[in-house]
């Protein structure tokens, strides 16, 4: 899929400006579902992400040493920040050879558009049902561009 697919188009990025994401669907923000974690990492800064299957998630990071991903709890997912001004502005779980995305509500211009989400927790999973959950809940539809390699 392109992004002429989908009706709606969403972008933003870290503060800086090293981190650009674009986040493509066909429902409204007030429609798409917006997931939170209440996890010690992610409840106190109150995160939430947005995905769904059908989406899209383009990023382009200005220089390759410019993103780092933080690992915690399960070490299943990578929480992906600009290494400028700390942003996490997505996050992504391999799941067999599979990149699997959710792009940080928090980081989209448009965050206010985005319906508020209650905080679930995820701890009781086993790795079969969190994987199973990202399958149906994030995309797979994910690129990741490094806009200058030198």
């Amino acid at each position: 899929m392109t992004e002429t697919n989908f009706k709606h188009q969403y972008e933003g990025g870290c503060r800086c400006g090293g981190v650009a994401v674009t986040y493509f669907c066909n429902t409204q923000a007030s429609a798409t579902p917006v997931r939170s974690c209440g996890c010690e990492y992610c409840s106190p800064q109150q995160h939430a992400f947005v995905s769904t299957p059908e989406a899209m998630i383009t990023v382009q990071v200005k220089h390759p040493h410019i993103i780092y991903s933080h690992r915690f709890g399960t070490y299943s997912a990578g929480f992906c920040h600009c290494a400028v001004c700390n942003e996490l502005v997505f996050v992504r779980a391999e799941i067999d050879g599979e990149t699997y995305a959710a792009v940080s509500v928090q980081a989209l211009h448009l965050a206010d558009e985005f319906t508020a989400a209650a905080a679930f927790d995820f701890d009781a999973e086993s790795d079969e049902q969190r994987n199973t959950r990202r399958r149906q809940s994030w995309t797979a539809n994910f690129s990741l561009t490094v806009a200058n390699a030198n």
